[in-house]
């Protein structure tokens, strides 16, 4: 099945989101206005570093910017926590792989 790619509506969102103009997120990104302007015209890039500068930049991964697809999260609570730390802790105490944690 192949993904569609949405950089355009992507980065639009960001730039409504997050207040910012489309110089200030190329300054901040180290894109030139143009590089940012072409993919915000619809332009698919033929390399990926401007896109990696982007994704650093936002604090988000390549498949949400080139296809907008978020990663599945899930939370946890503490309790829940605390208890798997333990139990990797005794699994590393039992093999003897780290020991660190003495």
């Amino acid at each position: 099945m192949k993904k569609k790619i949405v950089i355009q509506k992507t980065l639009t969102n960001y730039l409504r989101a997050r207040n910012l103009s489309q110089s200030k997120l190329a300054t901040q990104s180290g894109l030139s206005t143009s590089t940012l302007h072409d993919l915000l015209n619809g332009t698919i890039p033929k390399g990926l570093l401007n896109l990696i500068c982007l994704a650093e930049f936002l604090g988000v991964g390549l498949d949400e910017i080139v296809f907008g697809v978020k990663p599945a999260t899930s939370k946890i609570c503490s309790q829940d926590l605390w208890k798997l730390v333990g139990e990797f802790e005794l699994l590393i105490k039992k093999k003897g792989d780290v020991s660190c944690l003495d």
